[in-house]
C-alpha cells in the first residue's frame, strides 16, 4: 500500500506504466523549476524517485517493518561536497 498518496501500488503492468508516465510528464512540465539550486536532491527523491520504485513494488518506506538487513531500501546519510556527513532532518550527524 502506498501510504504517502493513500492509494495502492498499481497491480497491473498497464497501471504501473500509467503511473510512471504521469511522473515523467510532471517532471518534464516543471523541468525549469527542478533545475534551480533551491530544488534539492531530497525533494527529487521524495517527489519522483520513491514513487517510481513504489510503483515497481519496492517497499521504500519500510511499511512492512522489516529489520535493517531485510529492508528493500536502506537510506544513506547525506554527504556534502567535501565528503563531510551532513546533519539529518533532526540536526544530528552520523557517528564516525
Amino acid at each position: 500500500m502506498n501510504m504517502e498518496r493513500n492509494k495502492p501500488i498499481p497491480a497491473t503492468h498497464t497501471q504501473a506504466r500509467s503511473e510512471i508516465e504521469r511522473l515523467v510528464e510532471r517532471f518534464a512540465r516543471n523541468l525549469d523549476a527542478y533545475k534551480q539550486a533551491e530544488y534539492k536532491e531530497e525533494r527529487v527523491r521524495v517527489e519522483f524517485i520513491n514513487p517510481f520504485f513504489e510503483v515497481l513494488g519496492w517497499d521504500v518506506r519500510n511499511v512492512q517493518g522489516y529489520a535493517e538487513q531485510y529492508k528493500d531500501v536502506v537510506h544513506e546519510d547525506a554527504i556534502g561536497e567535501l565528503g563531510v556527513s551532513l546533519p539529518n532532518a533532526r540536526g544530528h550527524r552520523p557517528a564516525d
